[in-house]
């Protein structure tokens, strides 16, 4: 009887050391501990820095493609996991980011919840390609979103997006144009089973723009007229606000 009762309280003690180590080893000691035994150069994020544990840290990490510095906190709960609800919250924080990710995994599949907002200015060279300008933050409200692991695909999103208005410039023909453009939502949902956006005037809900997110990442969209007499831009006074006068299909990756 004492031998299986010296072993029991070797096996407690040993679970609860090895229980101790994870949730007090330091974040930098296990990033080391996977970087030697796995080629992570190829991730799109890279740390410089960890402080914290692998339980509740931070990180001061670089984006490779754009030299972008990213601060990141997040807090893991193992009693959540065990229970199926959110159990790694992150905050992420950079120059026109500031978002809180809440997010469930699976093997296959990620539950996210993103809260926060987000400086268009960030994406000033992207729009200045296109000869347009536009500013002020968009604000995530409630994002939830479901991901496939497995076929890299965005299976659901709900939500909304709100951003202030203000005024946006936009090219017409050679010349640009300019315009005060009045509070919008962003209405995230699904469409026929696929992701949407209806873009909106806040005040109202009347529909500006549609997007849906179809299988293989391609982006339809479907522009109302009411989007052109918002902006001012000219179009025939015959047609109805609710009217689709423009259609668009566009891979969002390049195979």
């Amino acid at each position: 009887m004492r031998i299986f009762l010296a072993i029991a309280s070797v096996l407690l003690v040993s679970l609860i050391f090895i229980t101790s180590a994870l949730v007090h080893m330091p974040a930098a000691v296990m990033w080391d501990m996977v970087s030697k035994t796995a080629d992570l150069r190829s991730m799109p994020v890279q740390p410089q820095q960890l402080s914290g544990t692998i339980w509740d840290g931070a990180a001061l990490a670089v984006v490779q493609q754009t030299g972008e510095r990213v601060l990141i906190d997040w807090k893991l709960s193992v009693s959540s996991l065990l229970l199926g609800e959110e159990f790694v919250q992150t905050q992420v924080r950079t120059r026109g980011i500031d978002l809180t990710v809440g997010a469930t995994t699976t093997a296959s599949v990620a539950d996210l919840n993103v809260s926060g907002s987000i400086d268009l200015d960030l994406f000033k060279p992207i729009l200045s390609q296109n000869r347009l300008q536009v500013g002020g933050l968009v604000d995530v409200r409630n994002v939830q979103a479901r991901y496939d692991f497995n076929n890299e695909q965005l299976l659901s999103a709900d939500g909304n997006l709100y951003w202030p208005g203000g005024r946006v410039s936009y090219p017409v023909g050679a010349n640009d144009q300019t315009a005060d453009i009045p509070a919008l939502r962003g209405d995230l949902g699904q469409t026929s089973g696929q992701p949407s956006l209806d873009l909106v005037l806040n005040d109202t809900g009347a529909k500006l723009l549609s997007a849906v997110l179809e299988p293989g990442m391609t982006l339809a969209l479907q522009v109302r007229k009411r989007m052109l007499d918002v902006a001012g831009a000219p179009y025939s006074d015959r047609a109805d606000a609710d009217a689709i006068v423009f259609r668009l299909k566009q891979p969002l990756v390049r195979p």
